[in-house]
Parts: C-alpha cells; sequence; structure tokens
C-alpha cells in the first residue's frame, strides 16, 4: 500500500513545486547548528527556499557561512542584555539558560555538563534583519529553552512570517524556560494557529520531552508557499513526509 502511494507522493510534491512563486522563499533558521533539517535540503537544491542562519557560536557560524547568509548573533527580547552562552559538552544542547541536569535522563546527564561560558550581548531580531534579505518566510527557532525570548525579539517581524517551526518542551530542562503553554499564548495572541506537533523521539529511548510545534499566520495569503511547508512538514496529509525526504 506504501509503495503504490509513492507516484501519488510525488505527483502531488512537484505540483506543489511548480505552483510556488518562482523566486526562492527565505528559510531562517534559528540555532542553525549543523544547517537546515534534511527535509528541506531538496527545496534549497532545487532553488525553492534559500537559508538565512542565525547562530550564536561564532565558530559554528562561520562554518554556516560557506553554506550562505548567515548572522552571527544571541537573540533575544532585549537588545544590549549581556548573558552568558552555556556551551554544552553536547554541542546541540547549548543554551543561554542553564541545563537542569537532574532533571534530563542519566544517560544524557554527562551531554548537559556545561564544559564553557561565554559572554554574549543579545540582539532582538528585528533590530539585526536586513532589509535586503526581504521576508522571513518560514521560520525554525531551536535554541534549548529560549524560544520564547527569541520570538519576543521578532516585533513587527513576526507579521510578515507565513509558518514557524519552533521547539517546546513538556517539561522543565532548562532554568526558567518557557513553557509549552507560554508559547502557544505567545502565538496565540498574535494570530498564529497551531496546526502541528511532532515528537522529537524518545530521550534515552525511554521519554518524551521534546516536540516540534508548527504554527500558520492565520492572516498569510500566499496559499501556494503555505501548502509547500504544509508538505514538506507533513502537516495534514499523513505519509507525504516521505515524497521529500526526512
Amino acid at each position: 500500500r506504501v509503495i503504490s502511494a509513492v507516484p501519488k507522493l510525488l505527483r502531488s510534491t512537484r505540483a506543489v513545486l511548480m505552483s510556488t512563486h518562482p523566486s526562492p522563499l527565505n528559510y531562517l533558521d534559528i540555532g542553525a547548528r549543523d544547517g537546515i533539517p534534511r527535509r528541506w535540503q531538496l527545496l534549497e537544491r532545487s532553488g525553492k527556499i534559500a537559508p538565512v542562519y542565525v547562530e550564536a557560536d561564532a565558530e559554528e557560524a562561520n562554518e554556516l557561512r560557506k553554506r550562505g547568509r548567515t548572522l552571527c548573533a544571541a537573540l533575544g527580547s532585549e537588545s544590549g542584555a549581556t548573558v552568558e552562552l552555556k556551551i554544552t559538552r553536547a554541542p546541540w544542547l547549548t543554551s543561554v539558560l542553564e541545563p537542569m541536569v537532574e532533571k534530563w535522563p542519566s544517560e544524557l546527564a554527562s551531554g548537559c555538563e556545561v564544559v564553557e561560558r561565554r559572554q554574549m550581548t543579545l540582539s532582538r531580531l528585528d533590530e539585526i534583519w536586513p532589509a535586503e534579505f526581504g521576508d522571513p518566510h518560514f521560520v525554525k527557532i531551536d535554541t534549548q529553552g529560549y524560544d520564547l525570548e527569541v520570538l519576543k525579539g521578532f516585533g513587527d517581524l513576526l507579521e510578515r512570517v507565513l509558518c514557524l517551526e519552533v521547539e517546546v518542551r513538556i517539561g522543565q530542562q532548562y532554568i526558567d524556560q518557557a513553557t509549552a503553554a507560554d508559547i502557544y499564548a505567545f502565538m496565540d495572541e498574535r494570530k498564529f494557529d497551531l496546526v502541528g506537533l511532532s515528537s522529537n523521539g524518545l530521550q534515552a529511548d525511554r521519554t518524551m520531552m521534546v516536540f516540534n510545534a508548527f504554527f500558520i499566520n492565520s492572516s498569510a495569503q500566499q496559499k501556494s508557499a503555505i501548502k509547500l511547508w504544509k508538505l514538506v512538514n507533513n502537516i495534514g496529509s499523513p505519509g507525504r513526509l516521505k515524497a521529500v525526504g526526512h
């Protein structure tokens, strides 16, 4: 049954690609270590999206510049505020917030250990976003518990976002981390509809803690672009994700 459905899925993917505006859509990846998700790489190669990377770690930002437009910045809600970036043994767990090691499965505790602390100055995205970049059409935010503060720094720029993916946790794993309910309330107040939740898998193969929440701007008019985003993120049609890669 799955095999017989593949040609139909590929036709659906091709139809959406053909209907999307020929100019590439901006894909803003905040907390962009290692680049955009695999499921978006086909769209990058086909010229349908143009990534913009934002990364606080200067070394990682230099690597990302080899791939495309990159802003080296620690984003937050208050420009000029000084914070401490906690570099963890597992680099993907690095955050402005202090990890609560006791809240992680014991198998992951060593990865949460802070091995370096760097002083950083926060920037609001709406104050550093280059006008020549145009609109941030698609946004992904993965800042290990600091996501709500990053969202607050969008200001009016958030109105120009079509679709947004943000990491949420159902349990506290960083000190002062926003809850999933906090993020939902913020997005709902700004007229973004929650259209999907996707688990990031089991931590240590035994506990589910982290999800990606998917939001669509209820006032957005670019229907073909939204349809493309939904297709890639498997929103609304089971199995379509396999057609574009995971």
